[in-house]
């Protein structure tokens, strides 16, 4: 799939890592990474994001993959870096770069919490209100009050295997009133994931999901 679409819109890319590589320059999987091309859709990401007040942040998914490309968009105009799991907010917190997101696809877990948080991320998602307790003790211990998302379901909606948690629209407006009591988080808004799923054709004809209906109901 990710070879098809480079062939159509980066044939050069490809005919520059089949020559690098048959001629020894690099060895086999290594990662060829074009540089102008990643420049020039982080830079319109970051400008279109700030036109809209929002924050644009690099996944690099699990170890930090290739952190000069983070240190890359980051120089660009993004805003910080997701950890998708907490032992890339160890890397990304290594390299000294800023940490914008932490526990997109599940919490933290428990006995790291404080250190990542001593890292100082933009914002945690929670999936349980135990995960927010802890986020809150946390928190309370490295002197900070903590921004938080809530993960947020709605009947029908995609699940990858694995990646599930949160609660339904139908209950979140109760589920998670027992967060807004603790003193170490700031409930900042709802997240859900995936906002986008499809299957065959082009994603732009696949339909998003509705969040600002989300919005008005928690």
């Amino acid at each position: 799939m990710l070879f098809d679409r480079i062939e159509r819109q980066n044939p050069n890319l490809l005919e520059a890592a089949f020559s690098l590589h048959q001629s020894g320059a690099i060895p086999a999987a290594t990662h060829v990474l074009d540089l102008d091309a990643i420049a020039s859709n982080t830079r319109m990401m970051a400008t279109e994001a700030k036109r809209l007040g929002l924050r644009a942040y690099a996944m690099t998914k699990q170890e930090g993959h290739n952190p000069y490309v983070g240190a890359f968009a980051l120089e660009q105009g993004f805003d910080g870096i997701v950890a998708v799991e907490a032992i890339q907010a160890h890397v990304v917190h290594r390299l000294g770069q800023r940490l914008g997101h932490v526990g997109h696809l599940s919490n933290i877990p428990r006995h790291q919490v404080e250190q990542v948080l001593s890292y100082e991320p933009d914002v945690v998602t929670v999936h349980r209100v135990e995960a927010a307790r802890n986020v809150s003790d946390a928190a309370i211990a490295v002197g900070r009050v903590q921004d938080v998302y809530v993960r947020v379901n709605r009947a029908g909606d995609a699940q990858f295997f694995g990646m599930v948690g949160g609660w339904t629209i139908d209950e979140c407006v109760e589920a998670i009133r027992p967060i807004l009591a603790l003193p170490g988080v700031h409930l900042a808004g709802l997240t859900t994931h995936p906002v986008v799923a499809y299957s065959g054709g082009r994603a732009a004809d696949a339909p998003p999901v509705d969040i600002w209906s989300l919005s008005g109901a928690a």
